[in-house]
């Protein structure tokens, strides 16, 4: 499958909307709820991590009063940079999963007065 094609109809995802939600993406064509392919996800993230690991490398010398900080902080901008825009280049969609159904809490019991160790007195 290429880059950012919705499976329903085929036409290109722009990248503005990859670029936005990964995990709600909506094709401005057919309105088909998409998804990023885990796979991609695990690619720009492993990009991403690469990048800020050559960037800490690359700054861990730095003199100063908050020298011993900026390592991590740069390294942290470059994860979210890199990732971000490997991701809006190299996206695989796939259809949204349905979300899980949340269970409701009326089904759930209550011990109340007769609950077993909630400040009851024992016997």
């Amino acid at each position: 499958m290429a880059v950012r094609i919705c499976p329903q109809c085929t036409n290109v995802v722009p990248v503005t909307r990859v670029a936005a939600s990964w995990d709600a993406v909506e094709c401005p064509h057919c309105q088909t709820k998409l998804e990023v392919e885990d796979g991609s996800r695990i690619f720009a993230v492993w990009i991403g991590l690469i990048a800020a690991f050559l960037v800490w490398y690359a700054s861990r010398m730095l003199d100063g009063d908050i020298g011993w900080v900026l390592p991590e902080v740069y390294s942290i901008f470059t994860f979210g940079v890199v990732a971000a825009l490997i991701d809006m280049f190299t996206a695989r969609l796939r259809v949204a999963r349905a979300a899980p159904p949340i269970p409701s809490a009326a089904g759930h019991g209550h011990a109340g007065a007769h609950g077993a160790g909630h400040g009851g007195a024992h016997a």
